[in-house]
C-alpha cells in the first residue's frame, strides 16, 4: 500500500473542508424570522391551496372566531426591544424575561386561534380541502430587507 497517494488525498480533502468552513463563516447569512407566521398570513397561505368554496368556509370561520381582527405579531418590535435590553450596561434579566413571556403569550394565543378555527372549519370542508391543508408546507420566510 502506498501512503503517498493517501496523504495526497487527505491533503486535498482537508483543503476542501477548510475552504467550505471558511466560506460558511465568511458568507453573509440572511436573517431568518423566528416562529410561525402571523395568523392572517397563515390563513392566506391555507386559502391559497383551497377551492373557492373551502376557502370561503375557512375565511368565514376565521372571522367568526376573531382571527381576522387580531393585530399582527410585532416581531420586529420584540427583536428591537430585546436587542436594546441585551446591549445595556446593566442588564435587567427580570425585564428581559418579562418581554420574552409577553411575546410567548401572544404566539400561544395566535396558535390557539388557528387551532380553534380549524376545529370549526374542517368538518364543513370537502375531503379535498382537508387533504390540501394536511399536505400544506409552512410558508417560506420573508426575504430579508436590503
Amino acid at each position: 500500500m502506498n501512503f503517498r497517494h493517501i496523504r495526497t488525498w487527505l491533503l486535498v480533502a482537508s483543503l476542501a473542508a477548510n475552504g467550505f468552513l471558511a466560506g460558511m463563516l465568511l458568507a453573509p447569512h440572511p436573517q431568518k424570522p423566528f416562529g410561525p407566521p402571523p395568523p392572517d398570513g397563515l390563513l392566506n397561505h391555507m386559502t391559497s391551496v383551497l377551492s373557492e368554496q373551502d376557502a370561503r368556509i375557512l375565511r368565514q370561520v376565521a372571522k367568526e372566531q376573531g382571527l381576522t381582527g387580531q393585530p399582527p405579531d410585532d416581531f420586529e418590535n420584540f427583536h428591537r426591544r430585546a436587542n436594546e435590553m441585551m446591549r445595556q450596561e446593566n442588564f435587567d434579566a427580570a425585564a428581559f424575561a418579562q418581554l420574552v413571556d409577553e411575546f410567548a403569550v401572544k404566539r400561544e394565543k395566535a396558535g390557539d386561534l388557528i387551532g380553534r378555527m380549524l376545529v370549526h372549519a374542517l368538518p364543513q370542508m370537502s375531503l379535498e380541502g382537508r387533504r390540501a391543508i394536511a399536505d400544506l408546507r409552512p410558508p417560506e420566510p420573508p426575504k430579508p430587507r436590503q
